[in-house]
């Protein structure tokens, strides 16, 4: 591998991390090292595929219940092992080197994975947390507004209609919990190299440039998430049923849309990474230049 692997030196505009230039230097380190993710990505999708498959058919007919939702809810739990234990391996190839790492990114689990599983879970819990609060302060804010000019703010609703409110607050709690998923999942890259940074550390490290990895790191997974769900839409157009109702009925065809999903997830999955363990290394460079040369010097 090239030392602009290992190292990559962060080329930003003064201590402004370049987005163009990581996403660019993400997909070609995903491009030139596609046959070791590959590899990687062999038992994440086989097990992705089974706990799909299993989550459809398990919960085919039953009512939405309370007890049925809490169990959805813990079936994502090996959704995130699995994800964790991927997420580690492709962390250490970028971040370490190929020596870093087993050939199909298997290692035995230990604390090291354990820190990353729970710090994933607790970045995400931190991020629908202050999604909620900010939502409940919007609207706690509309509230006084429409107390204040009554009639006027009604005029207004109707204007824009609810569903264009209601999308309005979708966006902006997407936009809150992308700025904090994005800038606490710096602490996963530190993690999967072995270093263990409080969380305050790692918001540090991206001070000054927050929203730049609010959207390099935050909006990347809403993207995939809307890529996945777009090529849903897509392969139930393309045979005319619904995806749900194919998966549901546990044949061939089932089986291999499932696959294929999986695989696509895992992709989009190790641009991720791939994107969180550059900005990282870049943020690290920033600080230890601004160290060596304080601003203003």
């Amino acid at each position: 591998m090239s030392d602009d692997f290992q190292h990559g030196a962060a080329k930003s505009g003064g201590n402004l991390l370049l987005i163009g230039a990581t996403i660019a230097e993400a997909l070609r380190l995903c491009w030139s090292n596609r046959k070791l993710f590959g590899r990687f990505m062999i038992l994440p999708v086989a097990m992705a595929t089974v706990l799909e498959l299993a989550s459809v058919v398990s919960y085919e007919g039953f009512t939405q219940t309370a007890f049925t939702m809490i169990c959805r809810f813990g079936s994502i739990i090996p959704v995130f092992l699995v994800l964790a234990w991927f997420g580690v391996a492709c962390h250490r190839l970028i971040l370490i080197g190929a020596g870093a790492v087993a050939e199909f990114g298997l290692t035995r689990w230990t604390w090291r994975e354990t820190r990353f599983f729970l710090w994933m879970l607790l970045v995400y819990i931190i991020g629908f947390m202050f999604a909620e609060l900010g939502i409940t302060a919007i609207f706690f804010v509309v509230s006084i507004i429409s107390t204040a000019l009554g009639s006027s703010l009604k005029g207004v609703e109707l204007m824009v209609g609810q569903s264009s409110i209601i999308w309005i607050l979708v966006v902006l709690s997407l936009v809150i919990f992308s700025y904090w998923v994005g800038r606490l999942s710096l602490v996963l890259s530190a993690t999967a190299i072995d270093l263990r940074p409080p969380l305050r550390s790692v918001w540090v490290l991206s001070a000054g440039n927050g929203w730049r990895v609010a959207l390099l790191v935050g909006c990347v997974p809403i993207a995939s998430i809307l890529i996945q769900a777009l090529m849903g839409i897509a392969l139930s157009w393309f045979v005319g049923e619904s995806l749900h109702k194919i998966q549901s009925t546990f044949d061939v065809t089932s089986i291999g849309l499932t696959f294929l999903q999986s695989v696509l997830r895992y992709v989009l999955a190790t641009v991720e990474i791939a994107i969180l363990s550059i900005t990282y290394r870049r943020l690290r460079t920033i600080k230890e230049q601004e160290l060596v040369s304080p601003p203003g010097t």
